[in-house]
């Protein structure tokens, strides 16, 4: 248990590696219309963008246009905040964290985590 009294979870989610009192705090925090292995896979499909971000900025940069390459690797860091707080269990920290983002930023996030957890 962290300070919080919630299960530790490990770093990177993994159904199968989700002892059953992990599976439950984290179902637990979801939308009862989102099952925990889409919410897995979508966490895991929202690290895979913020890796297509960096690369996107990447190429901004190349292409000499710098204020989009910092306007991307801003988003970058917000991303990750919420990426972060995603993978701790903490969906409510994340809608809060996603109302400050460009819309440049959210299409980058997976449709059906964005659908479930931030719409509204």
């Amino acid at each position: 248990m962290d300070s919080d009294g919630d299960p530790r979870l490990p770093a990177r989610l993994v159904y199968h590696h989700l002892n059953e009192q992990q599976r439950e705090f984290l179902k637990s925090k979801l939308p009862e219309n989102y099952p925990l292995r889409d919410y897995i896979r979508d966490v895991s499909e929202l690290e895979f963008q913020i890796g297509e971000m960096v690369r996107d900025a990447q190429y901004q940069i190349e292409s000499q246009e710098y204020l989009e390459a910092s306007m991307m690797l801003s988003g970058v860091a917000d991303m990750h905040d919420i990426y972060t707080v995603l993978q701790r269990g903490k969906p409510d920290s994340a809608r809060v964290l996603a109302k400050h983002l460009e819309e440049q930023v959210t299409d980058y996030i997976p449709p059906r985590l964005y659908d479930r957890l931030f719409r509204g």
